[in-house]
């Protein structure tokens, strides 16, 4: 009787309701955390990204190194930047749509980053801005990223701006 009974639950398991949700060890994971948790962003328009992340001051928004992992991780390439100094010959050699910076150091690098050749858009990063910092620094910049914050926000913010960015380049007849 234990052996047809045995037999009955091993034939019958896979057609009785609720017996899918037994899983593998892996598989544990995935139903405890859900299958979002696993999945990394991928930037829908990779962008050349220069971050300018002075080694002198420690505490800016910038300067954390998660922000460039996520970055490279999602896809972008990631070219990051110590030295003020060294700003216009380094966007003259190489080609960069993205130029972040901590907002002070954006506002002092803003001429340099207009003049340069490939005409990259600078997005600062504010750290814990109060809503009258942000809405003073809305008008002074397009687009502008708060820290601390998620990657996952750094890069639809970015993905957006390299999509509108696309679009206007589309857009803009070509002289020759």
């Amino acid at each position: 009787m234990r052996r047809l009974l045995l037999t009955l639950i091993l034939v019958a398991g896979p057609v009785v309701p609720g017996w899918d949700d037994v899983a593998a060890c892996g598989d544990k994971f995935l139903l405890i955390a859900g299958a979002r948790a696993l999945r990394t962003s991928v930037a829908r328009h990779p962008a050349s990204i220069l971050m300018y992340s002075p080694a002198r001051a420690k505490g800016l928004a910038i300067q954390d190194p998660q922000i460039a992992a996520g970055l490279k991780q999602a896809g972008h390439k990631v070219q990051i930047l110590n030295d003020g100094s060294k700003l216009s010959a380094t966007l003259n050699a190489g080609r960069y749509d993205i130029v972040l910076a901590d907002f002070a150091d954006a506002i002092a690098f803003e001429s340099q980053v207009r003049q340069a050749v490939s005409k990259p858009a600078l997005v600062p990063v504010m750290y814990q801005p109060s809503k009258a910092e942000m809405a003073a620094a809305e008008k002074q910049f397009v687009c502008l990223l708060k820290a601390p914050e998620r990657i996952s926000h750094f890069l639809t913010v970015l993905d957006d701006l390299m999509k509108t960015r696309s679009a206007a380049q589309r857009n803009t007849p070509k002289t020759e």
